[in-house]
């Protein structure tokens, strides 16, 4: 039941959906546990020290409390990049964000290569098969 959850935990998962394609692409992003937001339970100290380090805009006291607004908009962008203006920063996030779908996809590619690697040894051992049996026993 939704009241049984958290509010810190309820308007963090506002913020994810207004900001992130998905709760997973968050949790990635983030470095937080998968899952984290979708337990009952209260939130840790860790997990709210990795969420405002990993996004300096989102407001603690808006998180911890509901007061405010959701988002900083008084302070610059600070990344792994540097200190960067708005316009940049978002660039910044774009390219963060296909670098994280790139991973993605050469996961998929990875773990599809590896199903066609077993498929054709499995198909060229059944091929040595037929082959011997064809030789013991000619027609």
């Amino acid at each position: 039941m939704l009241s049984n959850k958290s509010p810190i935990k309820y308007r963090i998962l506002e913020y994810v959906t207004k900001n992130y394609s998905s709760k997973r692409e968050f949790y990635i992003r983030a470095g937080i546990s998968r899952g984290t937001l979708d337990n009952k339970s209260g939130i840790t100290e860790d997990t709210l020290s990795k969420l405002f380090a990993f996004d300096k805009y989102l407001s603690p006291l808006w998180v911890l409390t509901g007061e405010g607004e959701m988002m900083k908009n008084d302070q610059p962008v600070i990344s792994e990049h540097g200190i960067l203006p708005k316009p940049e920063a978002n660039l910044w996030h774009l390219m963060d964000e296909k670098n994280i779908r790139i991973k993605e996809l050469n996961d998929r590619i990875q773990e599809q290569s590896e199903i066609i690697r077993l498929l054709l040894a499995t198909e060229n051992k059944t091929n040595k098969i037929n082959y011997r049996q064809f030789e013991l026993y000619p027609k």
